[in-house]
């Protein structure tokens, strides 16, 4: 029991410093004071000192009132933010490429979709309503099954099979919608011409790909 105890202190420091760092940055993000939090929250300044200073945590409960206040979700005030380094874009063509070094730039993932095997792709597309959406899509692992049932009418990251790609040549990533053909095939459309991306996605089998995974979500990280 004495060898857990230091453990525990250990963790529910970290935490409290993690939520202290999450509240300042919120108030500062809505140029709001811990006078001007306790007065929407009608609660003692004391108490929003303490959960300003790393001395009290806060609840579930005075998270879900704080976030009414703030406008935001009840996770970003009792949790870090998750960001990672946001290394692929995609244009009007569909493939996807890598940003050059010096344009990465972290990205805030939504709580609910961060995972350590997700991958976000950036459109990159002026002019038309996907421009700066970013997709996420959680990459399987060398032991899941690379082909999800769920993917058809869905819109997806792609990876092709060594077999394929032997047969057609070089053959790049690609985000496009899944769709079937009337003989069971399937074909690959872009999510703006709704096209099929190139005469080797017009007609396909399940063999030929590697990887095919649905976006699990999208979102605009200038609203974030």
């Amino acid at each position: 029991m004495t060898i857990k105890k230091p453990e525990l202190h250990i963790i529910s420091n970290t935490h409290q410093q993690e939520t202290m760092a999450e509240l300042k940055r919120l108030l500062d993000q809505k140029k709001m004071t811990q006078a001007d939090l306790a007065l929407a929250l009608k609660r003692d300044k004391t108490t929003i000192n303490r959960w300003s200073s790393n001395s009290r945590d806060i609840t579930s409960e005075n998270a879900v009132k704080i976030a009414e206040v703030l406008s935001c979700h009840p996770q970003d005030v009792l949790f870090t933010r998750k960001e990672i380094i946001l290394k692929w874009y995609t244009g009007l063509d569909g493939f996807v490429e890598n940003f050059l070094k010096e344009e990465q730039y972290p990205v805030v993932i939504p709580y609910d979709f961060y995972s350590k095997n997700v991958r976000a792709i950036q459109y990159i597309a002026p002019g038309t309503f996907l421009h700066r959406e970013i997709f996420l899509f959680d990459m399987p692992n060398k032991q899941a099954n690379k082909f999800h049932s769920g993917t058809i009418n869905k819109l997806c990251f792609l990876n092709c099979a060594k077999s394929w790609k032997k047969k057609v040549g070089k053959c790049d990533d690609i985000i496009g919608i899944v769709k079937t053909n009337d003989d069971g095939t399937l074909k690959f459309l872009n999510p703006i011409t709704r096209q099929p991306i190139n005469k080797n996605c017009e007609k396909f089998d399940a063999k030929d790909i590697d990887v095919c995974v649905p976006v699990k979500a999208k979102y605009n990280p200038d609203l974030l």
